[in-house]
Parts: C-alpha cells; structure tokens; sequence
C-alpha cells in the first residue's frame, strides 16, 4: 500500500513469540485468522469514519469544510473511506489505504501548494481497545478449534 497501513503481525500477537502462529499455521488456520482480523478492524475503522474518531476514541478536529458545509471531517466525498481494506502476506495483515493522501490525513502535516497548509493529525488506522477483544475472541475460537 502506497498510502498508509497499520501491520498486524500474527507472530508478535499476545506476546507468543511466535508459538501462537507457528500452532495456528500447522493448523492451517493461519490464513483465515488473519482474514478474520483484517474483516475486522477494516469494518471498525470504516465505522469510526462515520464517529470522526480516532482508534483510541478520540475526537478528529472537524475540517474547516465540515464547519462551513457540514457533514462529516474525511467523508466529504467518501473515497478515503471507501479505500480503507486490508491485504494478508505471510504471517500478517495490514490494514490502510492505497490513496496517496491518506497518510496526511493520519499523520498531518504540510500540504497543498508550497506546503502552505497544515492539516492536524486525525489518526485514521489503529487498533481500538475493541479491536483487541475482537482479535483475542478470533484467536480463542480458532485455537479452540484447532485442538478439538
């Protein structure tokens, strides 16, 4: 993704050290876990587009278009949000945008011509505190039935 992406690695997950995804892999459950995380968190975050928050609930800093036009901060038309999908590679899955602008709409910074904007960081792709439950119930349910 050439825009901006978070990494799920499934190697890193719980503090395993690996043994979780090396257990789910000779399960041959590896692929669908990550599925299942990046089915997740891109339906959580296309959701938080609709709150204007970031993944830690924070509040986005409404868009001057917003104020004068109303509607909601990054969804004027729609297509950064509708970009947000994720992709599995390998023992992760990154979740983001390919969109070139929507790593300056996550991070902020200076835009425009001459760099003569400053856009405020609206934190866009993360993993929420629901977020992590989700993930651990897909993990419990899939180690669960790898050793049945």
């Amino acid at each position: 993704m050439t825009g901006v992406a978070i990494r799920v690695d499934a190697r890193q997950l719980v503090g395993t050290g690996g043994d979780l995804a090396e257990r789910l892999e000779k399960a041959g459950r590896l692929g669908g876990v990550l599925d299942e995380i990046g089915s997740l968190v891109t339906a959580t975050t296309i959701e938080r587009f609709e709150r204007g928050e970031a993944p830690d609930g924070t509040p986005w800093q409404p868009s001057q278009r917003a104020i004068a036009e109303g509607g909601l901060t990054l969804v004027n038309r729609g297509h950064l949000k509708s970009s947000t999908h994720y992709v599995v590679g390998g023992s992760s899955v990154a979740i983001g945008s390919n969109l070139v602008y929507a790593a300056i709409q996550h991070g902020g910074g200076q835009a425009g011509r001459n760099l003569s904007v400053t856009l405020p960081a609206r934190p866009i792709y993360g993993i929420s505190s629901a977020d992590r439950r989700g993930i651990q119930d897909i993990l419990s349910d899939h180690l669960r039935e790898a050793m049945q």
